[in-house]
């Protein structure tokens, strides 16, 4: 046992201070925290719970715990484990730290006190930090131990989709183990479903069972005992409804004797019943065939519980020995161990830590453990922690997560985990303590007011307490949230959603275009109000449910000129073309494949409405009613032109179906091309030369499966293994932070991230399963198996049971997901919906879906009489202007609609606190007017940032997009993205490019550190800032006027300067402003601040380029801003370093903008010198590869491939000290801005008066 170390009486008495934010960035102090906040860092005498709302600073408090720790003596670097789930948090973490570490070393040095500990923590940390995810802890741990662990020492971590590959190729030779023992069973299962698809299910069984860490044997005994458990429920169930089962029986014709003589124990009882049953009459006025259809559905149904128990038991033993044979397969197949899983690895750590004396000795070595994201943890990850810390945990554990934003249960995570955690402690009487951080720094307090009111009732069961907001707003503030429906009519449901993706572009191009006041700035002190600025595209982002409908809103920014940027799109597989060819094999392989012959039918190809589909679904099942529909006549009901689009269908799915299996995957893809047109379909379209490349990509993956003599069944698992790993919710990288671009990204890519303005479309969308696995599993539960191939799992109460309890859990985390949503707010939250339903505002109450808890909350003001304001009485109160009341104008051409056509507009108080308005628009589909031409043409340039109207029409498909909107790639798998800024920086010193773009370390800016704790921070703006300032003016600036009027704009509402230190910074950049707005780029034609993605193979650069224009005779000039000062020596040395940029910047006007020629100029705007770099066909060829070199390079670069390298950028590296420990006169002082001139020193590499030259102002 360790030392328990009580919390200190100093830090003890300052716990309950009212909460001090502290100005300097990086300065972690007793004062900046709240009570809350404050127990939760500095409370050490035991382990603690903390439940961390959203915008509740827990990765602060995480940072302040570890670096008390050190601080305090109690661990050292390698005695603290921190645990985080994903490698983007770990990278965060460890800069957070490490800037933390550096401040203490450079307030100690300003005190002159002691810095040498700090100084060798610095160093150490990133080669001795335990700051990983649990995957790399636990690769760590038994890399460390192999011996003990079982393992290979020098294995291999296999990625996901290649551990799937081998799990489907075990799971076919577990099953032809079965079949050749003659398991009746497993013969069973295969001629009833195929061999395909029982190989696909106990896979799946096999992942989920493997992932919990318990054996597969229990499995088999959890089942078998439900299982009995519920034939039970069945037969009782029964037995209390036979008397009048009976009597209707006999009434219509039955034998009377012969139906109580039924021998309910008998495995025939049901073929006996059914016999009787067809005997049964009609009798007019007493019992009618619709009654007995009913009466023979209920007893076949329900005697099958009982009747089938034990041979679903006994399919459940064989599908656990399945996967106990499959477990062996896969351990050769992964060469004995040679190559380990990431589950495998979490196995390997968990009984390492269980199971062995090194278990002890871990814990003998590791003092304190600290986890991240708790709610993303599943059973087995927690069992690893628990073993890490060991039992009792003493004073060693300490956790953070928040149950209300657990949304990760498809990648296994169980929410169950953090909440009992919490009930743990807090049932523990004290010696685990738990905490809540109720205080939300994110978001103001109306959408905080609004989260309380909306979801303390949708997630009640986990809903803690109303979270409190730090950021206030004045009580007269207008509404700062937005709902928008669009309703519709029958069969509206395509058109409204194209309305809804039209509504979302255009009011996102409005409120930027009017400068609507949107994002609120606040005092960090007190959080009051004192200010607010126009919101531009990069504050705002759109969060989708899902990828599903991306093309709908991607052509609607499009059309309304919107620059936008898709985070990790959906990617190949994930496309439109892609995904029907994909439901098109799956529809000819599995008839009874409802889901992807819905998704056929209703695509243009055959056209099928939704109503015709509707009219098949309640017919029974979309495919057997296909299967037996009349396509004409009274039978089928559907009209004669849905009729036709029916017969069509039937007949090509009926042609392909006579050649399934008999052809091999490329050419069973080749006959649905021909059958369909789908090719011709594809080149009339917007996309078309683009879909039929990937439609060929997809013939030629599935001509090199059929080398390998897949089959068709095969190849679609193939492509859903790829599909999954594809469409993982991996950290993505974004666009460059500077870029005016919108951001698009689905919900849980969110995560962890804010936006001053947030849209979330598409409330109304379900997103339920699409497609039902063979078997079901659930841990508590067990596995669920279908008795027949007309029956499913969910057909039995044992297997409905199962569903129920993964649909619940799915329905909790959906909700969930809504509030992950709707937090990432910090200033305003746009909603959007379709729905089916009249015009009012009573008709959101029973909306589904994530419209649900919003329409709630609507009907509960209703409901308690509070007063609702029309718009038109409204729109005179909003203050601010131009501000959100621009949207209260009506749509053009309501005003002619009928009255009950017409949109209707109110604003409904919310919250008890009166703050949590909502603006609620009602947008009949009738009434929407579509003229997204006139918005979207001939826009010039509109302050701040709108785009540029006039790119080309057509860009060869060989060549990746330059222009708007900039997007991810789709025909790349697995691309490396970098930045152009990030390629200067290598190409300088690979090491800084360490430091800074691979471990993440923070810079430390001098700008940011005052002399003394606790004295008033001199408020001035760093290189960085300076240079965002100036290429700002410098974007928008049209005469000297307007360029005074932007640059005081920017520096005192962006930057806050007031007084003389806006005075200072004024006199110090207009001089570089002049200098710009003479030179001749300051009155061209051209495109500025234009950001390109560059395709380099395997990596694909990113950047924004000041200044481009190409002329008629296809020579192009690119322009870039230099704002950093410079002595006239110092510019050959300056152009040398930014010979990269130039090269990425020519190459984008080349490849985007068709230019032939390029002169490339570095315009520095002090001393208002230009430099001109010419580039031809060759130089062009030069600079690619050089760029392809670098790219490369920097996807390889590691701290051990990296040695320190003496030279003149030395001098102005933020880690220098980190590289030359002892060398104070080759790093510059961190406490001096980087902004001076700094005179070589004898023996650095390079001559000339140079500083840092534009790491610091770049804006890439």
């Amino acid at each position: 046992m360790h030392a328990v170390t009580a919390i200190s009486p100093t830090y003890a008495g300052r716990l309950n201070q009212p909460p001090v934010i502290c100005l300097r960035k990086g300065a972690l102090r007793m004062s900046e925290w709240t009570p809350a906040q404050g127990r939760a860092v500095y409370n050490t005498d035991r382990s603690m719970v903390v439940a961390a709302g959203a915008g509740s600073g827990k990765t602060r408090v995480l940072v302040g715990r570890y670096i008390h720790l050190l601080e305090s003596g109690l661990a050292g670097l390698d005695e603290i484990v921190a645990i985080t789930f994903t490698e983007k948090a770990a990278t965060e973490m460890k800069g957070r730290v490490w800037s933390a570490i550096v401040q203490r070393q450079a307030e100690a040095e300003a005190r002159g006190e002691e810095s040498e500990r700090w100084r060798d923590l610095s160093r150490r940390l990133a080669g001795q930090a335990r700051i990983s995810t649990i995957h790399s802890f636990c690769a760590r741990l038994i890399r460390d131990y192999p011996l003990e662990a079982g393992v290979d020492p020098h294995f291999a971590v296999l990625e996901p989709l290649d551990a799937r590959k081998l799990i489907s190729q075990a799971s076919m030779e577990a099953i032809d183990d079965l079949i050749r023992s003659g398991d009746r069973n497993m013969q069973r299962l295969i001629a009833d479903f195929g061999v395909s698809r029982v190989a696909g299910g106990i896979a799946q069984v096999y992942e989920k069972a493997r992932g919990t860490g318990r054996p597969f044997h229990e499995f088999a005994r959890t089942s078998a005992s439900n299982i009995r458990r519920c034939a039970g429920i069945a037969r009782q169930s029964l037995a209390g409804e036979w008397g009048d089962i009976a009597a209707a029986l006999v009434s219509a014709g039955v034998d009377e004797d012969l139906l109580g003589a039924l021998d309910w124990d008998s495995p025939r009882f049901i073929d006996e019943f059914l016999e009787l049953h067809s005997t049964a009459q009609p009798v007019r006025k007493v019992v009618t065939q619709t009654e007995l259809n009913k009466i023979r559905e209920r007893v076949q149904e329900t005697a099958a519980n009982w009747i089938h128990a034990d041979m679903m038991a006994a399919t459940v033993d064989t599908i656990v020995e399945a996967c106990s044979r499959l477990d062996a397969a896969y351990l050769r197949l992964r060469g004995d161990g040679a190559a380990i899983d990431f589950t495998g690895l979490e196995l390997a750590a968990r009984n390492l830590l269980r199971d062995t004396d090194a278990g002890e000795r871990v814990r003998r070595q590791i003092k304190y453990v600290m986890v991240d994201e708790y709610q993303d943890t599943n059973s087995l990850q927690n069992e690893i922690v628990m073993f890490l810390v060991g039992d009792p945990p003493g004073n060693r554990l300490f956790i953070v997560g928040d149950v209300k934003q657990s949304i990760y249960g498809f990648r296994g995570a169980e929410v169950e985990v953090f909440r009992g955690a919490m009930d743990r402690a807090g049932g523990s009487g004290g010696h685990v303590g738990l905490e809540n951080l109720g205080k939300n720094f994110r978001s103001i307090d109306p959408l905080v007011e609004l989260t309380n009111t909306v979801f303390s009732g949708t997630l009640q069961e986990i809903w803690s307490e109303d979270a409190d907001a730090f950021r206030s707003m004045p009580e007269t503030s207008s509404p700062r949230t937005e709902l928008h429906v669009v309703t519709h009519g029958k069969s509206e449901l395509p058109s409204a959603s194209l309305a809804e993706a039209d509504l979302v572009a255009s009011r996102i191009a409005r409120m930027v275009e009017d400068g609507e006041q949107l994002v609120c700035e606040h005092d960090r002190e007190t959080g009051e109000l004192v200010g607010t600025r126009p919101v531009r595209y990069r504050d705002i982002a759109v969060l989708l449910r899902t990828t599903s409908r991306l093309e709908s809103f991607e052509a609607a920014l499009d059309r309304r000129n919107v620059p936008y940027y898709v985070v990790d799109g959906r990617g190949f597989y994930g496309r439109p073309e892609v995904a029907w060819i994909m439901n098109m094999l799956r529809a000819v392989d599995d008839p009874f494949d409802d889901a992807a012959l819905a998704a056929v039918l209703r695509h243009p190809v055959f056209g099928l409405s939704d109503e015709s589909l509707l009219r098949l679904a309640l017919a029974g099942s979309v495919s057997q009613a296909f299967s037996g529909a009349v396509a004409a006549g009274d039978e089928w009901g559907g009209g004669a032109e849905e009729g036709a689009k029916l017969a069509r269908a039937q007949e090509c799915m009926e042609s392909l179906r006579q050649l399934a299996g008999r052809l091999s995957p490329d050419e069973m893809i080749q006959a649905i091309l021909e059958a369909t047109w789908f090719e011709p379909y594809l080149a009339l379209t917007a996309d078309g030369p683009k879909a039929i490349g990937n439609v060929a990509k997809l013939v030629d993956m599935a001509r090199e499966a059929s080398r390998s003599a897949l089959a068709v069944r095969e190849f679609i698992e193939m492509i859903e293994l790829a599909a999954t790993d594809d469409a993982r919710e991996a950290e993505a990288a974004l666009v460059e932070e500077e870029a005016d671009v919108v951001t698009v990204m689905t919900v849980h890519k969110s995560k962890g991230l804010e936006f001053p303005v947030v849209i979330v479309p598409e409330l109304n969308r379900a997103t339920g399963r699409r497609n039902w696995p063979l078997f079901e599993f659930a841990a508590e539960m067990g596995i669920a198996v279908p008795i027949s191939p007309e029956m499913r799992c969910r057909d039995t109460i044992f297997g409905s049971e199962v569903v129920d309890e993964l649909k619940c859990a799915e329905d909790e985390e959906s909700m969930r997901c809504l509030y992950v949503a709707s937090t990432r707010a910090s200033d305003y939250l746009v909603l959007t919906s379709t729905l089916k339903a009249s015009c009012d505002l009573a008709s959101l109450d029973e909306a589904p879906e994530w419209l649900g808890p919003y329409g709630q909350a609507v009907g509960a003001a209703l409901a308690r009489g509070a007063a609702v304001d029309g718009a038109s009485e409204v729109a005179a109160s909003i203050e601010v202007a131009p501000g959100p009341g621009a949207v209260l104008d009506r749509l053009d051409g309501a005003e002619a609609a009928d009255e009950a056509e017409k949109e209707i507009q109110h604003i409904v108080p919310l919250g008890p606190g009166g703050k949590s308005s909502m603006l609620v628009r009602m947008v009949p589909l009738a009434s929407y007017v579509w003229d997204p031409g006139e918005e979207a043409a001939g826009q010039g340039q509109i302050e701040p940032g709108a785009r540029a109207g006039n790119w080309p029409d057509v860009i060869p498909e060989s060549e990746f997009r330059l222009v708007g909107p900039v997007e991810a790639m789709a025909d790349i798998d697995d691309p490396f993205q970098v930045s152009v800024s990030a390629l200067m920086c290598l190409d300088r010193c690979p090491r800084w490019y360490v430091y800074e773009y691979v471990l993440g370390l923070s810079r430390v800016q001098g700008s940011l550190i005052a002399p003394s704790f606790g004295e008033e921070v001199e408020v001035r703006l760093n290189a960085a800032q300076r240079g965002s300032v100036v290429h700002h003016v410098c974007q928008w600036a049209r005469d000297e006027k307007h360029a005074k009027a932007l640059l005081g704009k920017q520096l005192y509402q962006v930057y806050g300067l007031r007084g003389d230190a806006l005075a200072s910074a004024e006199e110090e950049l207009w001089p570089l402003i002049c200098n710009y707005l003479v030179s001749p780029e300051a009155s061209a034609d051209g495109r500025r601040e234009q950001a390109f993605l560059l395709d380099l193979g395997a990596a694909v650069v990113s950047g924004i380029a000041d200044y481009i224009a190409i002329d008629d005779d296809k020579s192009g000039t690119v322009v870039d801003l230099k704002s950093n000062r410079l002595n006239e020596e110092g510019i050959e040395l300056a152009a040398r370093d930014y010979r990269t940029q130039m090269d990425a910047y020519a190459l984008a006007a080349h490849r985007g903008l068709g230019a032939e020629r390029v002169t490339a100029v570095l315009n520095f705007l002090h001393p208002n010198a230009r430099v001109a770099l010419e580039y031809g066909a060759e130089e062009l060829a030069e600079a690619e590869e050089r760029l392809r070199q670098l790219a490369e390079r920097a996807g390889r670069c590691s701290l051990e491939s990296t040695e320190p390298e003496l030279s003149r950028h030395c001098r102005v590296c933020y880690y220098s000290r980190m590289c030359w420990p002892g060398k104070e006169d080759i790093g510059a002082p961190l406490l001096l801005d980087d902004w001076h001139e700094v005179e070589p020193e004898p023996g650095v590499e390079g001559d000339g008066a140079l500083i840092d030259v534009g790491l610091g102002e770049e804006i890439e």
